[in-house]
């Protein structure tokens, strides 16, 4: 049985080890290698953003040999060994960098599994500067999750924490789980569907796009919102920011239940 149907049968159950077993390439080691020089360099705060344009030169790939979409979700059971690092945060940064690469170079349209549900600590900017890739994420996420997404789409099986779809441009991000604070910020394209409760701040500074909440939503609702849609389908019960955009091209606009109140 292939990696990908153990994972989507039923991952959830499957142990770290029987992957590692079950699906090894000449990228595993390499990859596993360079994620260990990225917490180092992580760690002692040096030029972490210069490591990770060039870690395909750790990795050995090249524009007609890469590693494969199976290489990324094993690499993810072998997480659960740093999550003691203190700069074991960071993690989301690789991995989101590791998808990038790999779709950058063979466009491929089937999903790229992530699994993030055996990990009791967050990564924060998992899913970071999705360009087109199809992600699948089955567990919850840290801060800052999809960050300055342009296209593709991401479904979080999960929760997410506080600033979902930051500087997001374009794309669409499904949460089936509950979002955090901050969900939104600088959002100036694409579409977020939460189908939980969202807690507050959402929509800070809002440029564009589309955010639907279908469960309930916090207070402090659109603080400097300038354009964009707000869609819930909860009556409000918390504050409305009195400094949402509703006079100067592109107006923002909040719906509740298909009825635009603003």
């Amino acid at each position: 049985m292939k990696l990908t149907q153990i994972i989507e049968e039923s991952y959830a159950n499957v142990n770290a080890e029987t992957v590692r077993f079950l699906h090894t390439s000449k990228y595993t080691k390499k990859i596993l290698d360079a994620y260990k020089a990225f917490l180092a360099i992580s760690k002692a705060m040096d030029n972490k953003a210069g490591f990770l344009k060039n870690v395909q030169k750790y990795i050995g790939t090249t524009d007609t040999s890469i590693y494969s979409q199976e290489d990324i979700t094993a690499f993810c059971f072998q997480l659960e060994s740093f999550e003691s690092y203190p700069v074991f945060y960071t993690t989301g940064n690789f991995l989101s960098q590791l998808i990038n690469d790999h779709y950058k170079i063979t466009h491929e349209e089937k999903e790229y599994i992530l699994v993030t549900n055996h990990l009791r600590e967050k990564m924060y900017y998992l899913c970071e500067e999705n360009n087109g890739a199809n992600i699948r994420v089955r567990g919850s996420a840290g801060p800052f999750f999809g960050t300055r997404m342009k296209e593709g789409t991401i479904i979080l099986e999960g929760n997410s924490e506080s600033h979902l779809g930051n500087l997001m441009e374009g794309g669409t991000i499904q949460v089936l789980g509950d979002g955090g604070t901050s969900c939104g910020d600088q959002l100036f394209g694409g579409n977020i569907t939460i189908e939980g409760d969202v807690k507050n701040l959402i929509a800070q500074n809002m440029f564009g796009g589309v955010i639907e909440v279908k469960g309930h939503v916090g207070t402090d609702i659109g603080i400097n919102m300038r354009g964009g849609l707000l869609k819930f389908h909860e009556d409000i019960t918390g504050k409305i920011s009195h400094s949402i955009n509703t006079r100067d091209p592109p107006c923002a606009s909040i719906q509740v239940n298909g009825k635009r109140i603003i």
